[in-house]
Order: structure tokens, then sequence, then C-alpha cells
């Protein structure tokens, strides 16, 4: 496999273990948590921040709550309920408010975790996998913000450590999302977690034309111009005939969405 082709490697859902190199983080926004796919998603991780309101729906998960400690909670701390803020405190759990009106509290809790020396250590020592759970539904402008903030995400980890092999991702109980900047990726599907159908490839991170490739779809994507309003893929669908691993080429940033099983 060349060195120049980034691997998206989600097997680790599949194989119930993780990679003892990766670092596993999971973001927590405040949505709805589906508690099944939720503790799955759970046992994986080794930092858990919830950002503000995040907090109350991990709460919520009465049956887990105990279990599963958030090492901070995140935000203006104006969507947090006080009897929820009040019993992390007890539990000690860092509370850090951060009152800026220029940034979302997905953008603070991120801005959170730069300003820790050990992530920063972290991220130049070894690969980090930043999951955010949570993103999508609700209002649509929310969600097309939190879409927009993978991109600049993704843009950080990259300028941070241009050689990381970093995968940040963001997903609801329906959908994953991946943000793909320029470049060649081979994407490695977690076949309990992502569905064959349903695949959509999106220029959304890049408003002007760009080309794909792709090899391993049942519609392949053959260097065609993608641009929001124009041409766009949706309902494809993984070939589960292809023996070698999904591959993608662009030239512009585009998104890698798929759909989460539903007996996950």
């Amino acid at each position: 496999m060349s060195e120049q082709i980034f691997l998206i490697d989600n097997e680790f859902f599949n194989k119930g273990e993780k990679d003892e190199n990766t670092l596993y983080i999971t973001l927590m926004l405040n949505r709805p948590q589906q508690i099944g796919l939720f503790e799955k998603i759970i046992t994986f991780t080794d930092f858990l921040v919830c950002a503000d309101g995040g907090a109350n729906r991990l709460y919520d998960l009465e049956s887990i709550k105990d279990q599963y400690l958030p090492r901070a909670i995140v935000g203006d701390l104006d969507s947090i309920k006080p009897h929820v803020k009040k019993y992390y405190e007890e539990k000690g759990v860092e509370i850090s408010q951060n009152n800026s009106l220029d940034d979302t509290d997905l953008e603070k809790s991120i801005n959170f975790l730069f300003a820790k020396k050990f992530f920063n250590e972290l991220l130049q020592k070894s690969n980090l996998r930043l999951l955010i759970i949570g993103a999508f539904g609700g209002r649509l402008d929310q969600t097309i913000s939190n879409l927009s903030n993978l991109v600049k995400i993704n843009k950080l980890f990259k300028e941070k450590n241009p050689f990381s092999q970093s995968i940040i991702q963001m997903m609801d109980q329906y959908s994953l999302a991946t943000c793909l900047l320029p470049g060649e990726y081979y994407y490695k599907r977690a076949l309990k977690l992502e569905q064959t159908k349903g695949l959509g490839v999106l220029p959304l991170g890049n408003f002007n034309k760009g080309k794909i490739e792709s090899k391993g779809l049942r519609w392949n994507l053959d260097g065609l111009e993608f641009e929001f309003g124009s041409f766009i893929s949706t309902s494809n669908e993984f070939d589960e005939s292809y023996e070698g691993i999904p591959y993608f080429k662009t030239d512009s940033t585009i998104f890698i969405m798929t759909c989460i099983n539903e007996n996950v």
C-alpha cells in the first residue's frame, strides 16, 4: 500500500479491540443518544468530553451514567441543567466555562483539547481518533455548522502534524461523516456499523468544482467534476463484489457519508 495513500480504517469497530498506537477521543454534543450504539463507542474511548448540553445527554443514559464519566464538560454552560452540572462537579469532573461568542461549544471543546499539553504531545507521537457524536439532526444551521467545523478540525490536525494518521469523524445514530481533504484515500468500512447502501460522496467542504475518482463503488466516480448546486453523488453503494479496499482520489475537500446499521 502506497505511503501516500491515507487509510481510513473503521474496522476497529468490527474487531472489538483498539489499536494500541491510537488514542481514542469521543466528543459528545447536545443531541439524543442511542444507548446501544453509545455503549459500543464508549468502550473504545480513552478520553470523553461533553460539549455543554452534551452532559445532559450523557446523564440521561441512566443505566450507564455512573460507569462512564467525562474527563471534562466544556462550553458557555447555558445548556447544561443545574442538577447535571452539580452531579458531575461532585464526581470531580473538570468544568471549563468559555463565554466566547465567536465559537460554538464544539469549537470551544476542540480549543480545550489543544490547550492541554498532553494532547499536543500525543498528537506528535501517536495517532488520534476523534469521534464527534450527536452531530446531526435538530436545527439545520447547527448541522451545517458542525460539518463546517469538521473541515476546520481536519485542517487544524493536519497543520499540527502533517504526518499524523489521525482520523476525525462525526456521527449520529443514522449517519457517519468522514471529511477527506485533497489527496488519495482507502476507506475500510466497518461492516457491523456501516451499511452497504446509502453512501454519499459530497463536495460540501469546498463549493468550487473538484474532480473525484473512486474504486469499489457500485457507481464509480471516474474523474467526474463535483460542485455543490450541480452534480453530487447520493444513494450510491459499496460494491460487495470488489476484492480491494474502496479508494477515493479528490482534488477538493469532500465528505464520505455512510448509513449506520439499524441493528448496531
